[in-house]
């Protein structure tokens, strides 16, 4: 038997409302990584999880169980849960264990009520998370019904990372948007004669000062070049890593970007959002609602303006932002919020119009 370091392993648990596949999903993977040499169903009662004799019966899971799929030299334990909810005991046990969480949706029936005990189950450990939209082999299946269900209750957290190719019920294969995303930014920015690099960070890379300024040269030669750095944060790192201390993850996108902003030493941050800025009320609500287009101080009040995802200050949370506004504002980084609708005003906000909201670096609220 071969011998895998930590490194080289992860514990993925699959989650989701009872029927949604994710014995099926489970049986896929072990047959396409060759972990068995037939692909076996639910209704035959052949499944490698499903191998009690009360689940063959039953056709459903009825506890957790482990499917060890081998890929590119990474041992991968998925986690197979039942659905259904006399059984969420055996849920918590496979989520405490688990590095990472896939939610396995039906794509005819949607966002059911499964679906969100999972979403709740995984969120209270704050492990990575991630959708499976299953079902594509039945016609009545729709991605971008299921898709807008999941984005408009969870918010801009629920990007696509693969889309389906094809019509329902005659999908031709799946298109890869990162690959696809990377390739469309080089060749975009090739129109203007610049080259783009992707930098993938963690935690430890800002933390420790050493690293923190290769990092500060890598971006100062990269800009120096004219090759844009495109940034995201490297999350492929096992659980355990993260649990002892060996890596530390960054966790938004909002500290992400101010992170970057500050080891670039950058004059002004640029955060596109779902509203205009941060406002004094709910301008839903209060049609007299007054948009704050410049912030000099985080004082107690600003920051109790703050809410959490879906709420009218800005889905995906004001509280990161803020968080992100205190990072650049510390480094004499200006830090401007507004509507990513308008892209156009990104002119106006370089010339510094009252668009969004402007928070003020620090010493510079004086030359104002």
């Amino acid at each position: 038997m071969e011998f895998y370091s930590t490194d080289k392993i992860r514990n993925i648990v699959l989650l989701g409302h009872g029927g949604s596949g994710k014995t099926s999903l489970t049986e896929a993977l072990l047959y396409l990584t060759k972990g068995t040499d037939r692909l076996g169903s639910v209704p035959a009662g052949n499944t490698c999880s499903d191998y009690d004799p009360e689940e063959i019966k039953r056709g459903f899971s009825i506890s957790a169980s482990v499917a060890p799929v081998i890929w590119k030299g990474v041992k991968i334990n998925i986690l197979d849960t039942p659905g259904y909810f006399d059984f969420d005991g055996e849920v918590c046990q496979a989520v405490r264990v688990g590095g990472a969480a896939v939610i396995v949706v039906d794509g005819k029936a949607g966002l059911e009520v499964g679906t969100e005990l999972a979403w709740d189950y995984v969120s209270r450990t704050k492990i990575p998370k991630a959708f499976f939209i299953n079902r594509f082999d039945d016609p009545e299946a729709r991605f971008g019904k299921v898709y807008n269900q999941l984005h408009d209750k969870y918010g801009v957290s629920v990007c696509p990372v693969q889309i389906p190719l094809g019509e329902p019920g005659d999908i031709k294969g799946f298109a890869n948007l990162i690959e696809e995303l990377m390739y469309t930014y080089d060749k975009l920015f090739s129109e203007y004669n610049c080259s783009m690099a992707q930098i993938l960070l963690t935690g430890d890379d800002v933390e420790d000062p050493d690293r923190a300024e290769h990092l500060r040269s890598t971006f100062s030669a990269l800009l120096e070049m004219g090759v844009i750095p495109v940034v995201n944060e490297n999350d492929s790192v096992s659980s355990a890593e993260i649990e002892t201390g060996h890596h530390k993850v960054l966790g938004d996108n909002d500290t992400l970007s101010a992170i970057v902003a500050e080891l670039c030493r950058a004059d002004l941050l640029v955060l596109l959002s779902d509203i205009d800025g941060l406002y004094n009320a709910d301008p839903k609500r209060y049609p007299g609602a007054r948009l704050l287009h410049r912030v000099t101080e985080l004082t107690p009040e600003i920051l109790e303006m703050a809410g959490g995802a879906g709420s009218w200050r800005g889905t995906g949370g004001m509280a990161t932002k803020l968080s992100a506004a205190r990072i650049a504002m510390n480094a004499g980084c200006d830090m401007v919020i507004t509507n990513g609708e308008r892209t156009e005003d990104l002119y106006g906000i370089v010339e510094g119009q009252d668009i969004g909201t402007r928070f003020v670096a620090h010493g510079k609220e004086e030359r104002l």
